[in-house]
């Protein structure tokens, strides 16, 4: 299967309670794939072993804004979550991620929240922002035995909210790149 589930033009759907796994390998794959929709919810869903677990995209007056994705299972994925091409406001909330090359990725998005997220055993990063992504809220998650566990080229990205940061297991210094401001052991800026 190169693509588990693919929507395209879709609004209004819910892809819920799936089990998708062992894609035809990593390169060109989709668990579930959306290109250009919104109001769309994504939840106890378990995709393994696919190039990209969930991926979302959009561009120019084509939009994919407004989803929610949330309460799913992705294994042993390139890329557990890849948002991309003009995705934003859209809620990546109480997912699990493990051993994936790259837990989350976020490129050319806005006004995303990445919010209670377990991020865990990535071999490369367990979440990545490239540019030109901005204004997207990322917190309460928690980054597990990665790799590298984040690493925003973006702009005005927000890594923590009034309640709270998020979680490092690596975290020893400010040093590190990471401040615990309010020492609640979550790290409020990267």
């Amino acid at each position: 299967n190169q693509k588990g589930i693919f929507l395209l033009y879709a609004n209004n759907n819910t892809i819920t309670n799936n089990v998708i796994k062992f894609g035809s390998g990593f390169s060109g794959t989709y668990g579930i794939q959306l290109e250009f929709g919104s109001h769309n919810i994504f939840s106890l869903n378990t995709i393994e072993s696919y190039g990209i677990g969930i991926d979302t995209s959009g561009g120019g007056s084509a939009l994919t804004t407004n989803n929610q994705i949330t309460t799913n299972t992705l294994n042993a994925n390139g890329q557990g979550m890849n948002l991309h091409g003009s995705t934003s406001n859209t809620v990546v909330s109480t997912n699990t991620l493990d051993g994936n090359s790259i837990g989350i990725n976020l490129a050319v998005t806005t006004n995303n929240q990445i919010n209670d997220n377990s991020i865990s055993n990535s071999a490369d990063k367990g979440l990545e922002i490239g540019g030109p992504s901005s204004q997207n809220a990322l917190y309460r998650n928690n980054f597990l035995l990665n790799a590298k566990s984040a690493l925003d080229m973006g702009t005005s990205n927000l890594w923590n909210s009034t309640e709270a940061g998020n979680y490092y297991d690596n975290y020893d210094v400010e040093g590190d790149g990471c401040l615990d401001t309010d020492f609640d052991n979550f790290c409020d800026d990267p």
